[in-house]
């Protein structure tokens, strides 16, 4: 048999974060989001006359970051330094159709950028495998 009019959707296999002051999670993409997508945050300094951020990437769903997977960092840097909170950092998270995630971190008075493209962390486990054979040949039978 012949498949017809079957749209196939991609979709996020796990949230993906970043990690906030006390060691938690904040979710920029959410699990099973459709990609291609683009997501943003601001987020702001954590103490006065900081001058620099570490943005470190996570996948997973805990609320704790010490819970889920490492993916990778983003670093900016040589902005004014100004009291706690006053600095905006927009975070800019884009997944294109081949699950490349792009992250972007742009300061918003300076407009001073630092970009970094993640190897695609998504994994899936057994049992999303034979869900998705399963799927596959339901589709194909009917």
């Amino acid at each position: 048999g012949s498949i017809k009019n079957m749209l196939l959707i991609d979709t996020l296999s796990s949230s993906l974060s970043v990690e906030v002051q006390g060691g938690l999670s904040e979710v920029i993409v959410e699990k099973d989001e459709f990609i291609p997508t683009e997501r943003r945050k601001v987020f702001t300094t954590e103490y006065d006359s900081q001058d620099k951020i570490e943005i470190r990437i996570f996948e997973g769903e805990d609320k704790y970051i010490k819970n889920n997977v490492y993916v990778g960092s983003i670093f900016i840097s040589e902005f004014s330094r100004k009291k706690k909170g006053v600095i905006q950092i927009e975070v800019i998270f884009n997944i294109d159709a081949n699950q490349r995630i792009s992250v972007e971190a742009i300061e918003k008075s300076s407009g001073k950028k630092s970009r970094t493209i993640l190897k695609a962390p998504f994994r899936l486990n057994d049992s999303q495998v034979k869900v998705m054979r399963k799927a596959v040949l339901n589709a194909v039978k009917s």
